[in-house]
């Protein structure tokens, strides 16, 4: 498979593709609601992934119906997350890429939704003309879809506990991996690994 026009701009979702941070906002949310007898499972979460962070916490709030209000949901939350983000490391392949893309001078750029109620995406300096040239790498459905709706090309890596309501959602992006060590960069007329 070929990309046309090539890849000149490559942009990652930072938590759980290129940080090991899942497990952290998972471990924080069921220590606060475990407190009460319950469970943030993967049913819960898949559906928040991608969720303003307010809505987000409302959503937990009303379906688990935990005796807090949000905003004390939030703060404990957050709290927890400061503690143990410092801890995380980088997922398997992500430093090879990374060091690979910044040696042949492709700029990069990192997307989050995390604590933040808008968007942001910064192409560091270098203007990007034509969205299909583009990399997105995903680990989240709305990301992906996100990143389709954008007209960008997408590299799917998704969370093996997370289902998706799109069973088309596979065909429609530019590949789908186990991890980012399993990235071929020529594919997307990108420098080959030496």
């Amino acid at each position: 498979m070929s990309i046309d026009p090539p890849v000149t701009h490559v942009l990652f979702d930072m938590d759980g593709l290129l940080l090991d941070t899942e497990a952290v906002y998972t471990k924080v949310t069921n220590d606060i609601v475990s407190r009460y007898g319950k469970t943030y499972d993967w049913d819960l979460k898949s559906k928040m992934m991608g969720m303003k962070e307010r809505d987000a916490g409302e959503l937990l709030v009303r379906t688990l119906g935990i005796p807090m209000t949000v905003d004390e949901y939030l703060a404990e939350r957050n709290a927890g997350h400061e503690a143990l983000f410092p801890h995380c490391r980088p997922l398997p392949g992500v430093m090879k890429l990374v060091s690979h893309l910044k040696k042949h001078n492709i700029p990069i750029a990192v997307a989050t939704r995390s604590h933040r109620s808008a968007f942001e995406l910064k192409a560091l300096g270098n203007p990007l003309v034509d969205p299909r040239s583009c990399l997105v790498f995903e680990d989240s459905n709305p990301g992906v879809l996100a990143g389709l709706n954008a007209g960008m090309s997408v590299v799917w890596i998704p969370d093996p506990n997370l289902k998706t309501d799109d069973p088309t959602l596979g065909e429609r992006v530019s590949d789908v991996l186990g991890s980012m060590e399993e990235f071929q960069p020529e594919k997307y007329g990108l420098p080959p690994y030496e």
